[in-house]
């Protein structure tokens, strides 16, 4: 019999491939792992003025009168804003929330200043409000300016605050949600959306603007800049007119704008109080799954949920189910530990899934610990840059190495996800991977896990 010989060196690289593949340890994968419902930035969440129930969440809404905030062209007061947001990072949750002039069946909120200055105002009677709140001339270039000097004073100081999660754009239109139906003549002109939309865009270079109207502009990087939020959802998700959400999506050519910029919005009210999670699939809307799934929707305003303090077993059980679809499932599949000697480096290498519907949208950093004797000890950080993890069946692997100074003995490696909300509150809420051994070893924490220094 004929005999093949094989040259060293590949016989040196197939050894050492061999080695590295079978170094992988494949991880357990757990969905319904505890409290990873309330995972940060993502799920249903409560709305402004919205009796708080059991159910879990990570973000609450509310909205709030730039009157109360805005008292001249260039002078704030920003005690009314700070106290909802030290409201909700309290609880450890994040906040996301919007600004508005015109809120039908509330008092106005246009600022004095602006009023006093001679703003042309139109009552109405549309969406309930019987002429308590009063809509602005959104022609008038003073406006404008106040709204831009608004945007940037926002952004000045607030960008990036880890007490906030994401912010609707808001100003302009009932409710902020940027129309005026049926007085579409009231509608603000293109040169003055522009102005608006590139004063979010300079302002908030690391916090998240969402919009509500996909074709406000025409220009494509404008456009591609910012998240989008339905307001309909469920209702007037799908569907072929250009008041239908995803296809007014489709028209802007901005179907993948998922995966760098969150979605997210409100649930329509009225399918939400007509026992939205009292059957699976849902029975009134439209079907939760496929408006979920084809918009990579993070989160969404339910207020009806949590107005209700004690919802019904099956109410509660599918509206867990309907949360856990949202935003990122973060899954590590596969982990490469080696044990290590003394003087040289540890290092771990990990194969993560993202078994959700859209990325998370902040790089949030690792922490690293070693574990011995029940006593944990960060060692180190990580950038491993999370946003990247989209959830398109990709193992992405990431790794860590560092030098360290642990004695000869048995160890195990912990890793975790920190919310920069923990700088304010201990208690804000922990990112959970679908993992069986989370929150083994330590709470909050995934066990990689054991090596041995020699």
């Amino acid at each position: 019999m004929k005999r093949f010989a094989i040259p060293f060196m590949m016989f040196i690289l197939y050894t050492s491939a061999f080695s590295q593949e079978k170094d992988w340890k494949p991880q357990v994968y757990n969905p319904n792992v505890k409290r990873i419902e309330e995972n940060p930035l993502k799920g249903l969440i409560p709305a402004f003025l919205t009796p708080i129930s059991n159910f879990p969440h990570s973000m609450e809404f509310f909205y709030i009168a730039l009157s109360d905030v805005m008292k001249g062209m260039n002078n704030f007061d920003w005690a009314p804003f700070e106290s909802e947001l030290n409201r909700v990072s309290s609880q450890g949750k994040q906040a996301i929330f919007r600004f508005y002039i015109d809120y039908p069946g509330r008092p106005t909120a246009i600022p004095q200043f602006l009023i006093d200055g001679g703003l042309k105002t139109y009552n109405y009677n549309d969406h309930g409000n019987n002429e308590i709140s009063i809509a602005p001339n959104y022609k008038d270039s003073t406006l404008i300016k106040a709204f831009e000097n608004f945007i940037f004073a926002l952004g000045a100081k607030y960008d990036g605050d880890p007490r906030i999660a994401y912010i609707t754009g808001g100003l302009y239109g009932f409710w902020g949600e940027w129309h005026n139906w049926p007085h579409n003549n009231w509608r603000l002109p293109a040169p003055y959306i522009s102005r608006l939309l590139n004063a979010y865009k300079k302002a908030f270079t690391k916090t998240h603007v969402q919009l509500r109207d996909a074709l406000a502009t025409s220009d494509e990087k404008l456009k591609h800049a910012f998240g989008y939020h339905d307001d309909a959802f469920a209702a007037e998700t799908l569907g072929p007119d250009n008041w239908h959400f995803w296809n007014e999506m489709k028209t802007a050519q901005l179907t993948e704008n998922w995966k760098t910029h969150p979605m997210g919005g409100e649930i329509y009210p009225p399918v939400q109080s007509d026992g939205l999670w009292e059957h699976w699939p849902n029975k009134g809307g439209q079907d939760w799954e496929t408006c979920v799934r084809t918009t990579h929707a993070t989160w969404f305003m339910n207020h009806e949920l949590f107005k209700n303090l004690a919802p019904s077993s099956i109410e509660y059980a599918n509206a867990i189910r309907a949360t856990k679809m949202l935003g990122y499932e973060f899954f590590v599949s596969q982990v490469n530990l080696p044990d290590t000697k003394t003087g040289s480096p540890l290092q771990m290498k990990v194969k993560i899934q993202n078994k959700g519907v859209a990325p998370i949208y902040y790089n949030w950093k690792i922490e690293v610990a070693v574990l011995q004797k029940k006593k944990a000890t960060v060692i180190g950080t990580a950038d491993w840059n999370l946003t990247e993890i989209l959830p398109d069946s990709t193992e992405y692997i990431r790794e860590f190495s560092i030098s360290h100074n642990l004695q000869p003995g048995a160890y195990k490696l912990l890793f975790r996800v920190v919310n920069p909300l923990e700088t304010i509150n201990k208690g804000a809420r922990q990112l959970r991977f679908a993992n069986e051994k989370q929150d083994l070893d330590k709470k909050g924490w995934l066990t990689a896990g054991d090596f041995e220094v020699k």
